[in-house]
């Protein structure tokens, strides 16, 4: 086929790629990422987005039929990328030059992206989340005096952003003093953002990708070591190998457990195309949403790519998939997608698949 995809991205070179730019793309993965595209037939428009303006300049000089958008802000406004509104926002810019985009929609990356509204809404849908407390703002005259002691430990993390940002072993606080000492840490690192504090879960954490559209499916999902704090070094290791990141086998009876969850999670959102959500067992084993990403990384070495690959499906294969299913959500042409993936995705659910 044919046809003008711009490709939106936030990438810094890897030394720059700490604290709140840690969400950016190395420049290997925005390499990935284009080849994958570019294999489709598109002629692949890449823009790595700093400001408004620039969007608004691209859009009109190149004139793209479709985004393929995983861009969480713009790189010159560093805090686009945290407090919750910048994939939103950039989406809501390329609505405005009417361009068709990929993921979910603007509402919905607001939801993922500001986890107090996030468990409200899956709370709602009878979706398991932890006990939680949202802080608005860096109001340093709480101190969490109406805590009680039977709640610790306690893990507090900012309420917007991805990729672990502000996440670390101190994220876990066992008593006031701790409490009071990381949101003052958070306030002075991410300015006037909102703060989450949840109950801490000691048990399994999970992480499922779902992809689709009106008939969701649930790729096989992956689990981390019980007790690890996933911060994005963690997160950086996992994807070089230095960790491990061991797939849930069929048998396991928590496998279609996280699977169902996975989905739910999806359909309650109204999330679109591709949706990663991260699930923590507590101490009884009982299952929690505990984070929802709107455009997980798409990395090779990623959670997504490594789900995709334990049912057969090649890296370049599955961004085709994700870039046909906004495509024709949108109503723009199909692409050519490979007997072998179908059967794959045929193979995953138990309902007809319609590409």
């Amino acid at each position: 086929m044919t046809g003008k995809v711009a490709f939106i991205y936030n990438s810094l070179p890897d030394k720059q790629r700490t604290g709140v730019f840690s969400e950016c793309c190395s420049g290997k993965t925005v390499q990935s990422i284009r080849r994958a595209l570019a294999l489709t037939g598109c002629t692949v428009l890449p823009l790595n987005l700093w400001t408004p303006s620039q969007l608004s300049r691209f859009l009109v000089s190149q004139r793209p039929e479709f985004a393929f958008c995983i861009a969480e802000g713009f790189l010159a406004d560093p805090e686009t990328l945290y407090n919750g509104d910048g994939a939103a926002s950039v989406r809501r810019a390329l609505q405005a030059g009417g361009i068709p985009v990929s993921h979910s929609s603007a509402g919905v990356m607001e939801l993922c992206r500001q986890k107090e509204r996030t468990y409200r809404v899956l709370a709602h849908n009878g979706v398991s989340c932890p006990w939680n407390l949202y802080l608005p703002g860096a109001d340093q005259g709480w101190v969490g005096q109406d805590i009680p002691d039977s709640l610790y430990p306690l893990f507090v993390k900012p309420s917007g952003g991805g990729n672990s940002i502000g996440v670390d072993g101190g994220s876990i606080v066992n008593d006031l003093l701790q409490l009071s000492q990381r949101i003052s840490q958070l306030s002075r690192t991410m300015g006037d953002t909102g703060i989450i504090i949840e109950s801490y879960l000691g048990g399994m954490e999970y992480t499922v990708g779902v992809i689709g559209n009106a008939i969701p499916i649930a790729l096989p999902p992956l689990s981390f070591p019980a007790g690890l704090v996933r911060s994005a070094a963690v997160k950086r290791q996992e994807g070089g190998g230095e960790l491990p990141v061991l797939p849930v086998e069929p048998q396991d009876p928590v496998y279609d457990r996280l699977r169902d969850i996975a989905v739910q999670t999806f359909k309650a959102l109204g999330a679109a195309d591709a949706l990663r959500i991260d699930i923590r067992a507590d101490d009884q084993g009982r299952l929690f949403v505990i984070d929802v990403n709107g455009t997980p990384s798409l990395a090779p070495t990623a959670s997504l790519a490594k789900m995709a690959a334990l049912t057969g499906i090649h890296y370049e294969d599955f961004l085709t998939l994700i870039l046909n299913y906004g495509r024709v959500r949108m109503g723009l042409s199909s692409l050519e997608i490979r007997a072998q993936v179908l059967d794959c995705l045929v193979a995953l659910s138990t309902e007809e698949m319609i590409a």
